[in-house]
């Protein structure tokens, strides 16, 4: 049986990010938005460039749809959690310190987000055409958990730092080289 899942500690809602690319991943953006429909603690900012094509599929009331941004950095900065793609969104979202569930919205991204996961415990639910939408659920549940119990491991954090460090090294090693 379906459960409403509700928020039982910190009433406030959670603010989601979504950022899992092009509506042309209809499969993941339909998945996904089915699953949000079994929970109501959340205020959604969905990141999408056609929110046209899911309205025809699904009831989008309530969220909000970004269609264009050259700052995903600031949507994740104000975020609780997120749900991004295995490409390149999953390492903005660590990298603002933002909790995260990725889905692999194109095959190659499989196997990256997998090792992702290994590295920073955040879970990576599957390729796009593969999982379930009670697997999505089930992950949105025990992530949503983690943070309203303040369970988000050191750890996590400890290698967004390495990240945010390395891209800084990476930025003065630029700077140098454009100077000679």
């Amino acid at each position: 049986s379906k459960l409403k899942r509700k928020s039982n500690v910190k009433n406030d809602p959670l603010k989601l990010v979504i950022a899992i690319g092009s509506a042309t991943y209809l499969t993941a953006h339909l998945k996904i938005l089915s699953a949000l429909k079994s929970f109501d603690c959340f205020n959604v900012t969905y990141l999408v460039d056609d929110p046209s094509l899911l309205d025809a599929f699904v009831d989008t009331n309530g969220i909000k749809f970004v269609h264009h941004t050259t700052r995903v950095d600031k949507l994740f900065e104000t975020a609780d959690l997120s749900i991004v793609s295995g490409g390149y969104t999953k390492i903005e979202a660590l990298v603002s310190r933002t909790p995260f569930l990725m889905i692999s919205t194109q095959y190659h991204q499989v196997k990256l987000a997998e090792h992702f996961e290994k590295i920073t415990g955040f879970e990576h639910v599957g390729y796009e055409s593969q999982i379930e939408i009670s697997e999505i659920e089930n992950a949105l549940d025990t992530l949503t958990r983690k943070i309203r119990g303040g369970d988000i491991s050191k750890h996590q954090w400890n290698l967004s730092q390495q990240i945010f460090k390395g891209r800084e090294k990476v930025l003065e090693l630029i700077k140098e080289n454009l100077k000679t």
